[in-house]
């Protein structure tokens, strides 16, 4: 579709990892010319602002969103902020979305057990991103593109984890005794 939002992703990455540019624009099924253009706007960008020059994970952050992160990213992670201030917990699905959970995590690190992650994308970047931040997706579903593709089944998954926990017998309801300790 070319509308940009990888590349807004691939520039917070950039940003906050301070991984390469050319490794953070990787994957999106573009000709090698358009990687490469990518990669220079991307550098360009976050040197433009100055973004590796601010040493405080958070304020680097709301300035790699202000500055390089695209309204949708920004909006994002504002949902993830106001989702985790109602101890809700919520789904991180794609590349996109990982670039507003890891500025929320910046910004706000004990929202880190907040995001449920989906999947894991065949972009390059988005796998590397994922390992970065400790993340265990449900779903590796082979898909490039898709943000929220992975969402729709990760429901149901997490509603019955949910069932099953709160409605697991414990040995004291279950009658269970001469329990071992091992």
């Amino acid at each position: 579709m070319g509308i940009g939002n990888s590349t807004c992703a691939a520039a917070l990455m950039h940003a906050l990892t301070g991984a390469d540019a050319a490794e953070c624009s990787r994957g999106t099924g573009a000709d090698a010319a358009t990687v490469e253009r990518k990669r220079d706007v991307i550098a360009a960008a976050v040197a433009r602002h100055g973004l590796h020059a601010i040493g405080d994970a958070a304020s680097r952050a709301r300035a790699a969103l202000r500055d390089v992160g695209g309204v949708e990213v920004s909006m994002m992670a504002g949902a993830m902020l106001g989702a985790a201030a109602t101890r809700r917990v919520f789904i991180v699905d794609g590349f996109i979305a990982t670039a507003a959970y890891a500025a929320t995590v910046a910004i706000e690190p004990a929202l880190q057990g907040y995001g449920v992650f989906a999947r894991v994308s065949a972009e390059a970047p988005h796998a590397r991103w994922l390992q970065t931040l400790g993340a265990q997706p449900l779903f590796n579903l082979g898909l490039r593109l898709g943000e929220g593709s992975a969402a729709a089944p990760a429901v149901p998954l997490l509603r019955a984890a949910c069932a099953m926990l709160n409605g697991m017998a414990t040995f004291d309801s279950a009658g269970v005794s001469g329990r071992s300790a091992s």
